[in-house]
């Protein structure tokens, strides 16, 4: 059973990285028009579960979030998003200067000093009252969808269009 467990995740594997490399060399964008899909929650506890508990451990999650990761590119930072490059594009070029990208760090360093509730996770309970329509206490994939668009949605209108420079 364990050897079973260990090629599916080798088979996952390669077929994540088929995928990743078929994009790669169809991608000429240096900026992404939308974020990646997120992976259904059964999807992962599929690809990364090991014990098959149906759980994911402390240590599964870990090794999700670094496999995850190296997969996407990321260095562990925030990439760079088009609805970011919009704010603080002062040139409008599409591209973030060094001083426009100096501009848009201060600006998030000053939004963490002041408590920004960027990074505050929302309470779990509220948001099952609030997107659970069909109140069966569990988020549905489709809920789930929606809760992101929507919550996506309140964080943009609640940035400002252009930082102001000085």
């Amino acid at each position: 059973m364990n050897m079973m467990v260990f090629k599916r995740a080798g088979l996952l594997i390669s077929m994540g990285a088929l995928v990743s490399f078929a994009h790669a060399e169809g991608e000429t964008n240096a900026v992404p028009q939308e974020a990646p899909v997120r992976p259904s929650r059964e999807e992962v506890i599929k690809r990364f579960d090991t014990d098959v508990d149906g759980v994911l451990s402390e240590a599964e999650r870990t090794t999700m979030r670094e496999t995850l990761r190296k997969e996407r590119g990321q260095s562990g930072r925030r990439p760079i998003t088009p609805e970011m490059i919009k704010q603080f594009d002062a040139d409008g070029d599409g591209v973030l200067s060094e001083t426009e990208r100096a501009t848009m760090q201060e600006a998030m360093k000053k939004r963490r000093a002041e408590g920004a509730p960027e990074r505050q996770r929302p309470d779990r309970k509220a948001m099952l009252e609030r997107f659970d329509a069909d109140g069966d206490g569990v988020l549905s994939e489709s809920e789930r969808q929606t809760m992101r668009e929507t919550l996506k949605a309140e964080r943009q209108a609640a940035v400002p269009s252009k930082v102001e420079t000085e």
